[in-house]
């Protein structure tokens, strides 16, 4: 349970001028000082929070801290959306969120009721970990049963950070949610936006991303859907289309299989697998021996197992390079690559 002794507080003093964005070099990093009122603070977490303040703007004068960071936080991914969640967007936002995570990659997100705490959930299911950005202080948090218990497994399971700019007294008002917004696109790398009605508060997220240098995200929805409308707009202005987490691991650079062709050796396929878990076992099995490829509700009947870790079954033997999904969004073992040992 998270309680006032798991809270670490910061302040922070930045440079008179100098230091715009989130490059950090001589007299600004000798200006920059983070010292710790309440716990302290390791090398790695201040290397990570010195990126983000200088990429935030304005910039954070104070920040609680629960849980601690981790050196794979610096390779991080924004994932939000509506506070009203489709089943659409449930199942997309497990299945990005997931599989990000079971490749390395933590997720960032506002632990509000909708996308926030189901992506929050689809890391912690993964074995990843996530950064939760609250839009109020520590105090308040304790009062909400729909995020207090996901924030008790962030600590509890060692697996993130809750991380809050406010003083520990200070509700939720209109313009603190908002503001939050900055912070959980400066941790990441790319924004990915599941579900948004044109007032999303995730449409600000994409605007601090745009002007923070980031790369912002967009899974395509049904044009009769208001969670759409938000997110199709931002399509229209040049947002990237994603339906698999495959796409931003690509953009992240982050790969686990190489072609046989790029190898000049198409018969190179190794015959030993990966050291595989046990749903991700099950799933391989199945494909292995299908001739066809086999949409996810057959993987589901086949499996027994739950979407969410199905999707990350599924998108852990994409990137070991034994499964693939075919234009017609089914799932199929994959001969032509070569898996790579993690």
């Amino acid at each position: 349970m998270l309680n006032n002794n798991d809270i670490r507080r910061i302040n922070i003093r930045y440079p008179l001028r100098g230091g715009e964005g989130d490059h950090i070099d001589g007299d600004d990093a000798k200006r920059f000082k983070i010292s710790c009122v309440r716990g302290k603070l390791g090398k790695e977490e201040e290397d990570i929070l010195k990126k983000m303040c200088f990429g935030s703007e304005p910039r954070p004068k104070m920040l609680n801290i629960a849980g601690g960071f981790a050196l794979e936080d610096s390779v991080c991914v924004a994932v939000v959306g509506s506070r009203k969640i489709t089943q659409y967007g449930r199942d997309v936002c497990e299945y990005i969120a997931g599989g990000l995570a079971a490749a390395g990659v933590t997720i960032a997100s506002g632990l509000m009721y909708g996308v926030d705490l189901c992506a929050h959930k689809a890391a912690i299911s993964a074995g990843g970990r996530t950064i939760a950005v609250l839009g109020y202080g520590f105090d308040h948090l304790k009062t909400l049963r729909y995020a207090r218990p996901v924030a008790d497994e962030i600590i509890s399971k060692k697996c993130g950070v809750v991380i809050s700019e406010y003083e520990d007294f200070q509700t939720p008002e209109v313009w603190t949610f908002p503001r939050r917004n900055r912070i959980v696109s400066a941790f990441s790398k790319a924004v990915v936006i599941i579900e948004a009605s044109e007032n999303s508060g995730s449409i600000i997220t994409a605007g601090f991303a745009l002007e923070q240098g980031k790369e912002v995200f967009v899974v395509p929805g049904s044009i009769f859907s208001d969670v759409s409308k938000g997110k199709h707009k931002l399509l229209k202005q040049g947002a990237i289309p994603v339906d698999s987490p495959l796409d931003i691991l690509n953009y992240l650079g982050i790969t686990s299989s190489t072609n046989s062709s790029s190898q000049g050796n198409s018969t190179a396929f190794q015959t030993s697998l990966p050291n595989l878990s046990e749903n991700e076992l099950t799933v391989w099995e199945i494909l292995k021996n299908e001739t066809n490829p086999l949409t996810l509700d057959d993987l589901l009947f086949e499996t027994k197992m739950s979407p969410a870790s199905l999707n990350v079954a599924v998108t852990s033997l994409e990137l070991l390079g034994l499964a693939k999904h075919d234009s017609s969004n089914s799932i199929q073992k994959n001969s032509l690559t070569i898996p790579v040992h993690w």
